[in-house]
């Protein structure tokens, strides 16, 4: 029988002990070098909602890989921290980013609900050159959040 991602991402966890568990996560995102435990890292960092991950979820948001990119940004949606809107604006707008990044960046935005996020989110919707499956994302969003 198949451990579930729950167990795994448990198991992993539990290597860690302490109070300093945020810091030893955050080292394994960013210097890590296996791929899937990084990818884990990130996921937990989202999960435990410690505002001290902000900065290394940014970090995570150049990373080469895309996949770390789009579980970053996800996690930086969970933190909802105005930190990050920089950030996700930079992803949001990126034309040459994956279009489940940019879609977890128009989410993240919203759920920030800052007036620069809002005034991204805005720009989106009414750019006729937009992606129209993204524009109608972003305006479900704009909708859902009042």
């Amino acid at each position: 029988m198949a451990a579930t991602s729950k167990e795994i991402n448990d198991e992993w966890l539990s290597r860690f002990a302490g109070t300093s568990l945020i810091y030893h996560i955050m080292e394994d995102v960013i210097r890590g070098k296996n791929r899937e435990d990084r990818i884990r890292a990130v996921k937990s960092l989202g999960e435990r909602g410690d505002p001290r991950a902000v900065s290394a979820l940014i970090s995570c948001c150049d990373d080469q890989d895309p996949e770390i990119r789009v579980h970053a940004i996800d996690a930086l949606s969970r933190l909802r921290s105005g930190r990050s809107v920089p950030t996700l604006i930079e992803h949001l707008d990126n034309e040459n980013e994956l279009p489940e990044a940019r879609q977890k960046a128009a989410m993240a935005l919203a759920s920030i609900h800052s007036n620069s996020a809002i005034e991204c989110l805005m720009a989106h919707v009414n750019n006729e050159n937009e992606d129209p499956a993204l524009r109608e994302y972003i305006a479900v969003l704009i909708g859902e959040k009042g």
